[in-house]
Order: structure tokens, then sequence, then C-alpha cells
């Protein structure tokens, strides 16, 4: 018995998996919350006492500003298409004659991106200080 040459049709490889698709951007972050407010009272008796000084030292500062989100992660890329099997059968002459040859699987496609990241959000606006004298 000899194997005889394909009569059936030419092998095709399976088809590949489409490529993933790409993740979406991350949501900015939150504007920080705002600085309290002050209010300083000095008791200085006779002596002096210095309002400028104490204004430009004591400071009341915004929160900073939240982190922008992660970006969203990539969609996974297709599978590919199964492989097949060859199929054959035996002719009257005893002969195996191979019908179709199979084929091998396809390739799974690429992941997509990931998404940018969000911007960070911006600092609270600082406090008020003020500052009273009492004698």
């Amino acid at each position: 018995m000899e194997a005889r040459a394909p009569t059936g049709r030419m092998a095709e490889n399976a088809a590949n998996g489409g490529s993933g698709g790409d993740g979406g951007p991350g949501g900015d972050g939150g504007p920080g919350g705002d600085g309290g407010n002050i209010h300083v009272v000095i008791a200085c008796g006779n002596g002096p006492c210095d309002v400028d000084l104490l204004e430009r030292v004591i400071f009341s500062a915004g929160g900073p500003g939240g982190p922008g989100g992660a970006g969203g992660s990539g969609g996974s890329g297709g599978s590919g298409g199964s492989a097949r099997s060859p199929t054959t059968h035996v002719d009257s002459d005893g002969n195996t004659v191979v019908d179709d040859p199979g084929c091998s699987a396809g390739t799974s496609g690429s992941s997509g991106s990931s998404g940018s990241n969000g911007a960070d959000g911006s600092p609270g606006n600082p406090g008020r200080v003020s500052v009273s004298v009492v004698r």
C-alpha cells in the first residue's frame, strides 16, 4: 500500500485571532481641600508686638490634589482558530488517499495597550490667617 498525493483541497491555515481593544484613560484626580481659617489672639501687654511677622510665619496650607486614576487595561487578544486533523480514505486498490491535509491552529491576537493615567488634581486654596493684639 502506498500513499497517494492529496486529491482534495490544499491545506489552509486556521484564522489568527484579532487584536484586543485599547484601555480607556484614567479619571483625573479631585482637587485638594482648602486650608482652614486661623485667628490668632496675642496678649502683648505693654511690650512690642510684631503682627506683620506673625502673619508671615503662620500659614494654613490647602491639601494636595488627589492622584489621577490608572488607565484601563487593554483587552485580551482573540483566540486563534482551531487546528484541523487530516482526513484520509482507502481506495479500491487498498491505497490510502489524503482527502484533506488538515491545518495548524491560528495564533492568538495581541493584547491592547493600557490607557493613559489621569492627571493629578489641583491643590486646595490656602486658608486665611488673621492676628489680633490684646493689650
